[in-house]
């Protein structure tokens, strides 16, 4: 039996730092929900910006080189 219910786009996109690690169906108008998600979790390094601006972003933007991640082989190192 196959489902019927169509989930809605995605309008939103989650952010840490540069890299997408979700999405969210932004309400309409999603501007206070957008200020709000963001000063709540600016101490976790998200924010969300609605998905039309982000592709615009990366259709504009030059191609960046790869970040490397915490416990890739190419991070480097740092003592505090």
């Amino acid at each position: 039996m196959s489902n019927s219910v169509r989930r809605p786009p995605l309008r939103g996109v989650i952010l840490r730092g540069k890299h997408v690690v979700g999405g969210v169906d932004l309400p309409n108008p999603s501007e206070c929900f957008i200020e709000h998600f963001n000063q709540e979790y600016e101490a976790a390094g998200l924010r969300v910006i609605r998905a039309d601006v982000f592709q615009e972003h990366e259709a504009t933007s030059s191609p960046q080189p790869p970040v490397a991640r915490p416990g890739s082989a190419t991070a480097s190192t740092q003592s505090f």
